[in-house]
């Protein structure tokens, strides 16, 4: 929710970069990068992984809205992950899960009032079928749900008020029963279209993006949900966005087989996008060593996130243009519901380098692209010639200076097609890190 700000700056190639984020502790650092080699490429726990294959409807929708099931592993709270985050922004997201799991049908999702400048409203949307009533507040919720009553006492504490809002608008289940509709499209030779379907609380809506020879389609199936759907254009739908001179252990942000690498998980392997090349990866395109093997892809969790293993792995990643030969320690999981609109962050891709990345607050998305669905999807704004194509799997995170490092957040996913992203500010779509590491069970980045 961002309740407590500060104004950050961290300077280098890409100039002053300003970033107003939530207020993190002081953390302790990792131990020092691993020199190990790790010759058996062994699968991350897997346990959560095949709870949430096993979901079924109304489970894998709220799951690809970042409301966890529980009986997962690896946090304190095993059905919410949100260990990372401060009790005021944990209690916030606690009673947005606790109203989405009781009211999938009524209620569309709960997110901090833009128009309110102290940053103290949260807006819980509600559809016309949730009636206004005396039982029908989030008190009356409360009686029979002790973690909402808990999360609703701390926000009430800290002068934070939640606020119902009925309007025209989708529920969460009908945000992913209309993205699915929109998954099946396909165009006149039979292939699946590339869109991002992004729901928009504010306005109740789904945000379709569309690329421009595919927009009459979309358009025409649209139709039939009025305007409870959003259709807007941007270059051609989107499409699955160096270091060139690094060894073992590996830092985050290197060349891979035309992606990038993110940051190193659990000390043993590093992070990559799923929709990269899968099974023995050398640095550069080849013209290096071997990084190691792919291994433990979410593709069936719908997550785009897979991990590389089989070498040794460095918990710096590089920070600055494609030949930089500087680097910052990545170590901790930024709690990307914190983010608000406006707030910036970085990006720092093998094909591009270092860049600022703007929020533009549209989260719990869906892509589809190459034929395959990937959720859990941030949107952001990047600048001309940054977040491009073969960045793909690199490292998006929050800068922390009081501790001399960056915080993961999230792994380069996808852009616009068609878009010249050389010349044209554009879309910037990011997996949240958050997604995979309750998949792999509780993983621990840095």
């Amino acid at each position: 929710m961002g309740i407590s700000t500060l104004t950050l700056a961290i300077s280098g190639v890409a100039g002053l970069l300003l970033i107003g984020l939530p207020a993190l502790p002081a953390v302790a650092a990792p131990e020092e990068d691993s020199k190990t080699s790790y010759d058996a490429v062994e699968p991350m726990d897997s346990t959560n992984l095949k709870l949430v294959e096993g979901l079924d409807a109304q489970g894998e929708c709220l799951f690809r809205s970042a409301v966890y099931p529980a009986g997962g592993i690896g946090y304190e709270d095993s059905s919410l992950p949100y260990d990372e985050y401060s009790e005021v922004d944990a209690a916030f997201l606690t009673v947005r899960a606790q109203a989405l799991r009781a009211h999938p049908n009524e209620f569309m999702d709960l997110y901090a009032d833009p128009s309110d400048p102290t940053q103290r409203t949260g807006v819980l949307v509600a559809t016309q079928d949730w009636k206004i009533a005396p039982e029908s507040t989030l008190e009356a919720l409360s009686r029979n749900d002790s973690k909402l009553r808990e999360a609703l006492d701390i926000l009430d504490k800290e002068g934070i008020e939640i606020r119902v809002e009925n309007k025209t608008a989708l529920s969460v289940n009908q945000v992913c029963q209309t993205q699915d509709s929109f998954f099946k499209l396909t165009n006149s030779a039979g292939k699946p279209l590339n869109l991002a379907l992004l729901p928009d609380p504010p306005t109740g809506q789904l945000q379709v993006l569309v690329g421009k020879s595919d927009v009459e389609i979309v358009t025409r199936h649209a139709e039939q949900f009025g305007k409870l759907v959003r259709v807007e254009t941007e270059g051609e739908g989107v499409e699955a966005a160096g270091r060139y001179n690094d060894s073992a252990p590996w830092n985050g942000g290197n060349r891979t087989e035309a992606c990038s690498n993110a940051f190193r998980v659990n000390t043993t392997g590093t992070v990559t996008a799923a929709h990269c090349s899968q099974g023995v990866i050398d640095h550069a395109d080849g013209a290096g060593g071997y990084m190691g093997t792919t291994t433990s892809s979410l593709k069936s969790a719908k997550v785009d996130a897979m991990v590389i293993k089989g070498s040794s792995y460095s918990r710096n990643v590089w920070m600055g243009g494609v030949l930089t030969s500087s680097a910052l320690p990545a170590y901790g999981l930024y709690p990307a519901n914190s983010i608000q609109l406006g707030n910036q962050v970085l990006v720092s891709g093998s094909k591009s380098g270092q860049a600022t990345l703007s929020y533009v607050g549209m989260a719990g998305g869906c892509l589809t692209y190459d034929g395959t669905q990937y959720c859990q999807i941030q949107r952001f704004w990047a600048q001309p010639g940054k977040f491009i194509k073969g960045d793909s799997g690199g490292p998006v995170a929050a800068y922390d200076p009081a501790n001399g490092r960056i915080i993961p957040l999230g792994i380069v996913a996808a852009i616009p097609l068609g878009v010249d992203v050389m010349t044209t500010a554009h879309s910037a779509y990011v997996t949240r890190l958050e997604a995979a590491a309750y998949l792999w069970g509780g993983s621990t980045f840095g």
